[in-house]
């Protein structure tokens, strides 16, 4: 991102300030942007270049039937379009369901249990390189699906057993990513503080990594696949890890204002050069992933933005804003004058961003990243 130009602000749409926007995920084709909301519902939006208005309103609403953890779009597999228009929920009590990006129908329903026959609710998810398989992160284990198998046909992976006893993963799975360049390695992260990466062929732990002090809430493979990247919740510490040496962490990129229990999602450019996050007082943060040096910081809400993603062709970042009643970030005065630069900023960010105080909103900017290579 051109940090020297002020990002350009394309579409936007306000949200209930009681289901607030808290993550969004562009579909692997770019065509559809998924927003889930606070409590049970998806919002799912169609990108048109074509359409000029900056209002911009929800093609269709998925309502699930519990508390949603986690959500994933399925890849392509081939030139089968049809599978770019599905996407997994992980929600609370109930299985892990399957649905049409295109008509918010259930395609499949996806169903663990545990020792005494009773239904375990998945906390991640994440699908395999060529979409034809779905990991389901539950409690000490990732079960495994066949996609077009719905049921409860699965192959179950332990993560507290071998050399997890002592030092492994255990407890609740709470977000997994693929590598997508080999398709061969699954990272998984635990509210235990560690992450797992599984060799997917052996289904054996090839790596233990321990660095983060609470629960982790995020990993995500470079786009080389030699890095991975994970985040933790309250702590203000994106680390990098180079897979392929591994004794501590290559850097860590740091990032202000996380101190939050709420997930604060982050991404890296198509790319692979760049990734930005927010934090708690609205602000955009870039990095550049040679060095982790921190590159810039936008102001873009006066709530959190906790959840940012890059379009997949285009020049284009999705943004949510949005917190729990009660722990919105106080706006503090005392160490900022009225004519302050910083005041001067927001003050230009509310003349083109009519969503900067919204209380809840779902925003798509202009960014002007370059065609850089990956983190070497």
């Amino acid at each position: 991102m051109a940090w020297n130009d002020a990002p350009r602000l394309c579409r936007g749409d306000v949200c209930e300030a009681q289901a607030f926007a808290r993550g969004v995920k562009w579909s692997h084709d770019g065509r559809k942007l998924l927003v889930a909301c606070e409590g049970c519902t998806y919002r799912l939006y169609a990108w048109m270049e074509t359409d000029e208005s900056a209002c911009w309103k929800p093609q269709l609403h998925v309502r699930e039937a519990g508390y949603t953890y986690d959500w994933k779009w399925r890849p392509r597999a081939g030139d089968l379009e049809a599978t770019s228009a599905c996407f997994a929920s992980a929600s609370r009590g109930v299985p892990v369901h399957l649905w049409n990006a295109e008509d918010a129908s259930l395609l499949g329903a996806y169903r663990v249990y545990d020792q005494h026959d009773e239904l375990l609710p998945a906390h991640a998810v994440a699908f395999g390189a060529d979409g034809d398989r779905l990991h389901c992160g539950c409690v000490s284990s990732v079960a495994t699906f066949c996609v077009e198998r719905p049921g409860r046909d699965y192959s179950v992976m332990r993560t507290d057993e071998g050399q997890a006893k002592d030092h492994g993963l255990r407890g609740i799975v709470s977000c997994m990513d693929v590598d997508r360049t080999y398709g061969d390695m699954l990272a998984v992260g635990s509210f235990h503080r560690r992450v797992a990466v599984y060799d997917l062929a052996s289904n054996q732990a090839v790596l233990l990594l321990e660095g983060h002090k609470c629960g982790v809430t995020q990993v995500q493979f470079s786009a080389c696949g030699n890095f991975l990247y994970t985040a933790a919740r309250k702590e203000d510490q994106i680390l990098c890890w180079d897979v392929r040496y591994t004794m501590k962490e290559v850097y860590q990129m740091e990032r202000s204002h996380n101190q939050t229990n709420q997930r604060i999602q982050f991404d890296i450019e198509p790319n692979g050069r760049h990734m930005a996050v927010g934090n708690t007082v609205g602000e955009l943060s870039h990095y550049d992933l040679r060095d982790g040096r921190k590159l810039g910081t936008q102001k873009m809400s006066c709530t959190t933005l906790n959840a940012v993603h890059y379009h997949p062709q285009e020049p284009l970042l999705a943004t949510s804003t949005g917190c729990r009643s009660g722990f919105a970030q106080a706006e503090d005065d005392s160490d900022t004058g009225s004519d302050s630069p910083e005041r001067r900023a927001d003050s230009h960010m509310r003349s083109y961003s009519p969503y900067m105080e919204m209380p809840s909103a779902v925003c798509v900017w202009t960014c002007n990243f370059h065609q850089l290579g990956c983190n070497k």
